[in-house]
Order: C-alpha cells, then sequence, then structure tokens
C-alpha cells in the first residue's frame, strides 16, 4: 500500500520477482519456449478445424434461407459445367444434352452449388479415362437431372451412407459433405 514505507515497498517487489522466478522454474519456462512455435501451430490447427467446422454447418443452416427465385436449369448446370471443366483431367469428357425446359422456382446459389458438388463426384470416380455424361428432361412430375459416369461405382454396402455427413472414400482430404448437402437442397425442392 502506499502507506508502507520505502523498505517495505521493495520487500514487496522481491517477493513478487521470487513469485516470478519460482513460477518460471515451475512451468520450465525454458522448455515451453521451445515448444511455443509447436503449441502456436497446433492451436492454428484446431481454430481452423473448428472454422471450418462452423462454416459446414452454416453451410446446413443457410439452405432454408435463399429465396427462391425463377431459374433455367439448363442455364445453371452449363454454368457449373463450364466452371468444373478447367479443373478436370483432359482424359475425362464431359457430355450435355439438355432438353428444353421450363424456368422453375429454385435457390440459385444452393442448386447451383448441389450440381456442382455431384458433378465433382462425378469426375472424382473416374480414374483415368472417362465420360460424365448430363442429360435434362421434362416429365408429369418434374424436371429430371440424370449424371452418369464410367467411374467405377459405388460398393453396395457404402451406398447407406454416402448421404451421412462427414462420410467420404477419399482419402484426399475431402470432408465427405457434398453429397448429404446436395440431398437436403434437393429434399428441400420437393
Amino acid at each position: 500500500t502506499l502507506k508502507d514505507s520505502p523498505g517495505s515497498m521493495s520487500a514487496s517487489a522481491d517477493r513478487v520477482i521470487q513469485d516470478i522466478n519460482q513460477f518460471k522454474k515451475d512451468v520450465r519456462m525454458e522448455e515451453l519456449l521451445k515448444k511455443y512455435p509447436e503449441i502456436i501451430e497446433d492451436s492454428s490447427k484446431g481454430i481452423s478445424c473448428i472454422s471450418n467446422a462452423v462454416n459446414d454447418i452454416r453451410r446446413f443452416v443457410y439452405i432454408s434461407e435463399e429465396k427462391f427465385e425463377d431459374a433455367d436449369i439448363n442455364q445453371i448446370l452449363s454454368e457449373v459445367v463450364a466452371e468444373l471443366e478447367p479443373s478436370f483431367d483432359r482424359s475425362v469428357d464431359v457430355q450435355l444434352d439438355l432438353g428444353p425446359l421450363p424456368q422453375i422456382p429454385v435457390a440459385r446459389k444452393n442448386m447451383a452449388r448441389t450440381l456442382s458438388e455431384i458433378v465433382k463426384n462425378s469426375f472424382q470416380a473416374i480414374e483415368s479415362k472417362g465420360i460424365i455424361s448430363i442429360s435434362t428432361s421434362k416429365n408429369d412430375s418434374g424436371i429430371l437431372i440424370h449424371i452418369h459416369d464410367t467411374g467405377a461405382g459405388i460398393d453396395r454396402d457404402e451406398l447407406e451412407h454416402i448421404f451421412k455427413p462427414y462420410f467420404t472414400r477419399s482419402s484426399q482430404g475431402k470432408k465427405g459433405l457434398g453429397l448429404s448437402f446436395a440431398r437436403s437442397v434437393i429434399t428441400t425442392h420437393n
């Protein structure tokens, strides 16, 4: 306190310094400082994982929040293919057979992301050379979009899991959210 004599303030400061030095010894400060870069890297990875998980959750939450507006499914498909095609291996050919369709109310961004996820899955299913065939048509019950690929297909025992969040057969760091997101969007569109 301020009423203390100068000598007692010095003794108090000495005790604080001793406590700090003892704390440094107790926590092995030198070892901690050597591991500091590793600790920061681990913390950064953890924060990144949490951020990605929050973004994944947000992605599903916002499915029902996008407004529906009349759109041309063929145009959305063409845009998706044009955006993805440069990333495809040249040995994968994309064939479009888009029939005449009426405009329908859709959540345009969600539908584009959905179609993109499905087309990307087709591309990933093809190991070397192959074809992705995309066609559209209309029938009495609505619009049909057929996306076929010449990939190996999915094992029967995995079929029941493909729409579960975080299920993936990929060893390339994929999250396994694409098809569950696509299913949610398609369900939202009836």
